[in-house]
Parts: structure tokens; C-alpha cells; sequence
């Protein structure tokens, strides 16, 4: 990922040593072989701060490597730990080419109006929707904001998916109660990647508890009501036909056949349908001031059944409870060890079908990043949707 930073002619060289020219130097976290996250060196009080930004990480593991990360380059004691260098050169620049067209630093200085940058990238683990975060900060630590780089066809229609359901609830923020959303401060094309730019938005970490619980829910509500609500029964609806053909263009594997197992037990259920966030997860949730704060809005729809969020969310975090053990999750979902859910008020009824739904959704996910080249492996959805059909 590594190219977003700079293009030809500008040079990318890693090593352990800074070249006399670089223009531009970039730590590798942990190791050039394992690159998770590159964070520039230009200021070593804002690259503390990037490195040590990471409340909201699944991982305990993760979160003390962030903090030792950040006590290290705060001691000054980096260069030893952290020794792989991504170091960026001009070359051979025409005179009238303009450094903004080939370097992120220069273009981010233009859409955040200031040339006080330092900036961070994550790449993540493998996942259908991996794309690089690049986190912004001024030299003195402040975070200014993030920008997504969409960088192939899925998450550059991922990204402009996420702009464009930003931009609509920006127009109805002052009938907001429950939630929040960062802002949006450019959208755009550059070279071959799609940017979005956003408002930090900060919080504390959503805790699994009844007060968080019951605020998520109102928020899940409130995000529901965007659209006008219907109701029909699931094979009728433009969400079943949509999910159908994503399943019968996916593969030559099992997803058709699954869908046509979901469409069997399930078609004649009447559902109710509007919008959903898409990945309602603890993760991307963070408590402030009374409401919750809400990100990752890249996999919205205007026309899910209802509930869809709430099921989502309990089976991601019986999966991260379980340590991705599918079959364990599903036993705690089925058995009504939920927690949006409930707070939610749906029916336990109701759960072999929403739960179906999810695992077919995420399958899809899974499959059609596989598909854009990002070579995720799923042995979690396929097994759980065929043993909840079974």
C-alpha cells in the first residue's frame, strides 16, 4: 500500500538506513516484511500520538503494542526498536509538475489548508473492505482528521458509498438525537484512488453496558427511519433480489445454492425494511456525551429489514468473544445470549432468519473480495449459514 504515498517519478526505497535525499520518511511497524502501519518521522511528538491512538482496537495485544509503541518514540528510543524505513526521494521531477499531483503529503496540505502535516497509515488485516486509513495530525499531536483511500473498484465504490450517506445525514444533522457522524471535508478523485476526508470523532469506548446498549438501539432507530419503511415478505423485496443476484454472480461455489436454502425457509416471511449503517459493531461505535458516535458507514443501504444492524452486532461480538469459533457464536446467538437485540426489543423468533441473512451478507463480502484480488479466506459465514439452514 505504500504506492498511495508517492508515484514516478518520486522514488520509494525501504531499508533500514534514510537516504541523504529522502523527502519524506516513514517508520514500518512492526517490520517491512509484516507492514501494519507506517507512520512519518517529521515530528516525533505527532508521531507518538498516531502510534498511540488505538482505544477502539479489538485486540488487548494490539493496544499495548500501540501504547509501548508510543512510549518508544516518546523516549526517543525508536530508531532502535522500529528499524525499517520507507523513505520517499524526488527523482526526476519536471519543472512544471505539480508535487500535489504525486505526493499524498501535498495534497492532504491542500484539502486541510495547512502545511504543518504529519500522517500515519494503517493497512489492517486481510478483510473483503481492506483499504488504507490515513490518519492526519499537525506537528504539535493534534488530530486534524482521516482519509480513506479507496484503491481498486470494490472500496473505491465502498468509499464514494460512504461520502454520499455522510452527505445525506449531514443534511438532517440538527434532527439527530441519538448518534453522531463525522463530517465530510473533501470527496474526490486522486490519481487512480478515491479520498474521503473526515472530522475526527472522538469518545470513549462503547462498553457493553445497559445505558450504552439502550443508546445504540434509539440510535439504530433513528437511522432506520432515514427512509419510509416497508413491509413485504423477503422474496419480494428489492433487498432479497439484490442479495439473490450478488449470490448467483459471486461464485461457482456454494453461495447460490445457500441463497436459494435461505429463499426456501424463509421467502414467505413479511420483514420490515429501511435503512442500515451495515457494520454495527462496538468498533465502530464510541460514547459522547450522552449519544453514541458512529463511523464506517461505507456498507449503508437504503432498504435492509429492520433488526438486520442489531443481529450484525450480537454475532460479531460472539465471534470475537468465541476467538472466531463460527459454531460457538451461532449457539449464542440462537440461545439468546444477545445484547442489541434485546435492546432493540426483536423477537427471538425472528433470529434464525436475520441471523441467515447476516452470515449470507458477510459470505458475500467475503467472496467478492476475493474476487477484487484481496484473497481473504471465509471459514467463518459459509460453515455458520450452513449449519443454521441444516
Amino acid at each position: 500500500m505504500s504506492e498511495i504515498l508517492a508515484a514516478p517519478p518520486l522514488k520509494l526505497t525501504v531499508g533500514r538506513r534514510e537516504p541523504p535525499a529522502a523527502r519524506e520518511t516513514f517508520a514500518v511497524l512492526p517490520t517491512a516484511a509484516r507492514p501494519r502501519f507506517l507512520v512519518s518521522l517529521a515530528s516525533r511528538r505527532a508521531a507518538a500520538a498516531a502510534v498511540g491512538d488505538s482505544g477502539y482496537a479489538r485486540e488487548v495485544r494490539v493496544r499495548l503494542a500501540h501504547s509501548l509503541g508510543r512510549l518508544g518514540i516518546t523516549l526517543g528510543v525508536a530508531p532502535h526498536v522500529f528499524r525499517d524505513r520507507l523513505s520517499i526521494s524526488e527523482g526526476d521531477l519536471e519543472r512544471d509538475q505539480p508535487l500535489s499531483d504525486l505526493l499524498l503529503s501535498e495534497r492532504l496540505a491542500t484539502i486541510f489548508a495547512r502545511r504543518d502535516l504529519t500522517l500515519a497509515v494503517r493497512v489492517g488485516r486481510s478483510r473483503p473492505n481492506r483499504k488504507p486509513l490515513v490518519r492526519v495530525l499537525s506537528n504539535d499531536g493534534t488530530f486534524l482528521g482521516y482519509v480513506k483511500v479507496g484503491w481498486n473498484e470494490l472500496t473505491r465504490e465502498l468509499v464514494q458509498n460512504e461520502a454520499r450517506v455522510l452527505a445525506e445525514i449531514d443534511r438532517r444533522r440538527s434532527l439527530l438525537t441519538a448518534f453522531e457522524v463525522p463530517r465530510v471535508l473533501y470527496s474526490g478523485k486522486w490519481r487512480h484512488f478515491e479520498l474521503l476526508a473526515l472530522t475526527p470523532l472522538r469518545g470513549r469506548a462503547f462498553r457493553m453496558v445497559r445505558r450504552h446498549l439502550d443508546i445504540a438501539a434509539a440510535a439504530m432507530s433513528e437511522i432506520s427511519q432515514f427512509v419510509e419503511v416497508d413491509e413485504r415478505p423477503l422474496r419480494d423485496s428489492e433487498y432479497w433480489q439484490r442479495t439473490k443476484t450478488r449470490a448467483e454472480t459471486a461464485s461457482d461455489g456454494p453461495l447460490p445454492s445457500l441463497a436459494r436454502g435461505v429463499e426456501d425457509r424463509f421467502g414467505d416471511e413479511v420483514l420490515t425494511y429501511g435503512f442500515w449503517h451495515g457494520d454495527w459493531a462496538p468498533w465502530n461505535l464510541a460514547w459522547r456525551d450522552g449519544r453514541v458516535a458512529v463511523w464506517d458507514w461505507e456498507r449503508s443501504a437504503h432498504d435492509a429489514p429492520l433488526g438486520l444492524d442489531a443481529v450484525h452486532f450480537d454475532f460479531q461480538v460472539a465471534l470475537t468473544e468465541s476467538r472466531n469459533r463460527s459454531l460457538e457464536a451461532l449457539r449464542r446467538v440462537l440461545a439468546g445470549k444477545t445484547r442489541m437485540s434485546s435492546a432493540r426489543g426483536l423477537s427471538p423468533e425472528r433470529q434464525p432468519l436475520l441471523l441467515s441473512l447476516h452470515l449470507l451478507e458477510m459470505a458475500l463480502r467475503w467472496e467478492e473480495g476475493r474476487r477484487a484480488g484481496m484473497s481473504p479466506v471465509d471459514s467463518i459465514y459459509v460453515p455458520g449459514l450452513e449449519a443454521v439452514l441444516d
